[in-house]
């Protein structure tokens, strides 16, 4: 074998062992981050879930919505699944696309709300309305992702006052207007402290 060959040979295989040494190390540095969903969630608000493959040293992005941005803080959770919490915002957001940054990765997704969904009412009086009787008026539903305990308490904002409530979880079949029709288990507002059982 010439010596020019020898040389070429002996190049080939030290190149095969430092590609195979070299080759694991590049697909464990491989990173990848996946977006998984957007969900409200009683007590925390908005959260985003996210697979991530690889090392990063840490998190941190933003959410848009409605050309607001939102600080996001993330967490890993027991189950290995990255969740990021939007520092402000609720329910109000529910149904609404966020444009999500992360490390540099761009996501966008639709809010779902929970999975528990319960009716919230409001205590009307006749100096409020204008008519003759008080009486429980709808304003909507509030979803969350567990469900609703007696004496929970929300914060729910009123399209007829313009402004936030808190709204008590309270059994409805000791809720009465001048009916005496109930209304079910909800939200309510006066929450009546006094039908809360102990």
């Amino acid at each position: 074998m010439s010596k020019s060959a020898k040389l070429f040979l002996s190049f080939f295989i030290l190149a095969a062992f430092l590609f195979a040494s070299v080759s694991p190390a590049l697909a464990a540095g491989e990173r990848s981050i996946t977006f998984l969903g957007a969900d409200f969630v009683y007590g925390k608000g908005v959260v985003f879930t996210f697979e991530v493959k690889g090392d990063f040293d840490s998190f941190g992005g933003t959410a848009r919505i409605g050309g607001q941005d939102f600080r996001l803080i993330c967490v890993f959770r027991d189950d290995g699944v990255l969740s990021c919490t939007m520092s402000q915002g609720g329910y109000k957001f529910i149904g609404q696309t966020a444009q999500i940054s992360l490390n540099g990765y761009a996501f966008s997704g639709v809010i779902r709300p929970g999975n528990f969904c319960y009716n919230v009412f409001d205590w009307n009086k006749p100096e409020y309305s204008g008519d003759e009787e008080s009486y429980w008026m709808w304003l909507g539903q509030y979803c969350q992702s567990t469900p609703a305990e007696y004496g929970d308490t929300i914060e729910y904002t009123s399209e007829a006052w313009g402004t936030d409530w808190p709204y008590t979880y309270v059994p409805g079949d000791l809720v009465f207007d001048f009916t005496g029709e109930t209304w079910g288990d909800g939200y309510y507002y006066p929450p009546h402290s006094e039908i809360i059982p102990e």
